[in-house]
């Protein structure tokens, strides 16, 4: 049961409204339900999302990066959502799990992503200098990891949340590992 108040969209009020009638029409879930009881905090989560649909990451190394950092941060809402996104963007259950584990065998870049952003994690961003030469020599550039450093942030934003929250899953059950 959430630990903070759910906000009602047919009861929402000023801005928090505004993005529940628009944005977020058809994703009224559950963890963007908690947030809006700040609207500068529903709006940071919205935010940053909408700046990465904009990155050169894909959206497969994305959602590999959302799913290696909610099973490291133990988050089942993030980890069940993602499963989901992973899903509809043509991820196989094989690498989302695989990612979930830290280690995807059928996709070296894909592979090479998710072990560089769980040493991230495990070393606070402190990443040797032949890690950042491995992960460019996947062919990604200065850019592309700054972007694995925000799609990082987001998951530890939004995890974060669901744990202080006990946010209610509204997601399919993920495979289990």
């Amino acid at each position: 049961m959430p630990r903070l108040h759910v906000v009602d969209p047919a009861e929402a009020e000023g801005v928090v409204k505004e993005l529940f009638e628009g944005p977020l029409k058809n994703r009224q879930i559950n963890i963007y339900k908690g947030l809006a009881n700040s609207p500068a905090a529903l709006q940071a989560c919205l935010g940053m999302g909408k700046a990465l649909a904009e990155a050169k990451l894909s959206k497969k190394e994305q959602e590999v990066i959302q799913l290696a950092i909610a099973e490291a941060q133990g988050c089942h809402y993030c980890v069940a959502a993602h499963t989901q996104v992973g899903r509809m963007i043509g991820l196989s259950d094989e690498q989302m799990i695989g990612a979930r584990r830290g280690t995807i065998k059928d996709d070296p870049k894909l592979d090479a992503v998710v072990k560089f952003v769980l040493s991230m994690h495990e070393k606070r961003g402190f990443v040797s200098d032949d890690e950042l030469a491995s992960i460019r020599a996947h062919g990604y550039d200065d850019g592309q990891i700054a972007e694995m450093v925000a799609s990082y942030a987001l998951m530890i934003f939004t995890s974060t949340f669901n744990h202080v929250n006990d946010t209610e899953v509204d997601f399919p059950e993920p495979p289990a590992l």
